[in-house]
C-alpha cells in the first residue's frame, strides 16, 4: 500500500511539473523581460533598431535613435556614443542620465577606431552582466557603419562650408581687385579724354 501510494505522489509530482514547466518558463520570461528589457532576445532587439534607423535620414537624429533605442531595449539608464576624429573623443549623443557605473565598448569602422558605445549599470550594485556586455558588444559592432555614416556626413558638411566660406573671400577679392584695379583705370582713361578736349 504504501509502495503504490508513493508511486501514485511521484506521478502527481512528475505530472504537476510538467504542466507548471511552460507557465514556470513564462514566468521567468516576463520577470527577465520587465527587469533586464530584450536582452535575451539579441535578434529582437538588433530588429527594432534597423526599424527604427530605416526611418531616419538625418545623421545627428540617428545616433540620438540608436542610443535611445539601446537604452529602451535593455532597460539602461544611460547610453552614450562617443565619437573619435583627430584624436579627440566627445559625446555625440547620450540617452538618460546616470551615476552608476559604465562599461565602454569599442566602435570600430574600416579596421580603424572612431568611437565607444557607453552604457549604464541598472544600478550601483548590479554590474552588467555577461549576457549583457556581449549584446552590447555586438549592438557595437552593429551601430559602427552608421557612426562612421554621421563622421563622414559631418566631414561633408565642414568641407562644403569651407568651401562656401573659401568662395564668399574670392568673391570679395575679386570685387576690390576689380574696384581698385579698374576702378584706376576708368579713372586714367577719364582724365585723358579730359585732357584732349
Amino acid at each position: 500500500q504504501s509502495q503504490s501510494n508513493f508511486l501514485l505522489a511521484l506521478l502527481a509530482t512528475g505530472v504537476v511539473a510538467v504542466l507548471f514547466q511552460p507557465l514556470r518558463d513564462r514566468l521567468q520570461r516576463g520577470v527577465n523581460r520587465l527587469m533586464y528589457g530584450q536582452r535575451d532576445e539579441p535578434y529582437q532587439v538588433l530588429t527594432h533598431l534597423g526599424e527604427r534607423l530605416q526611418t531616419t535620414v538625418d545623421p545627428a537624429q540617428t545616433l540620438q535613435l540608436t542610443a535611445a533605442t539601446i537604452a529602451g531595449s535593455l532597460k539602461l539608464p544611460y547610453v552614450a556614443i562617443h565619437t573619435q576624429r583627430n584624436g579627440h573623443q566627445r559625446v555625440a549623443t547620450a540617452y538618460g542620465s546616470s551615476s552608476n557605473g559604465t562599461s565602454r565598448f569599442p566602435l570600430v569602422h574600416g579596421g580603424e577606431k572612431i568611437g565607444e558605445l557607453e552604457a549604464a549599470q541598472r544600478s550601483p550594485n548590479e554590474p552588467l552582466a555577461a549576457a549583457d556586455a556581449r549584446l552590447l558588444n555586438d549592438l557595437a559592432r552593429q551601430i559602427s557603419p552608421t557612426v562612421g555614416a554621421s563622421l563622414l556626413a559631418l566631414d561633408l558638411e565642414e568641407a562644403r562650408l569651407r568651401i562656401v566660406t573659401a568662395r564668399e573671400e574670392s568673391r570679395r577679392q575679386l570685387g576690390s581687385d576689380l574696384h581698385d584695379g579698374v576702378g584706376h583705370q576708368l579713372a586714367g582713361l577719364a582724365r585723358k579724354i579730359e585732357q584732349a578736349n
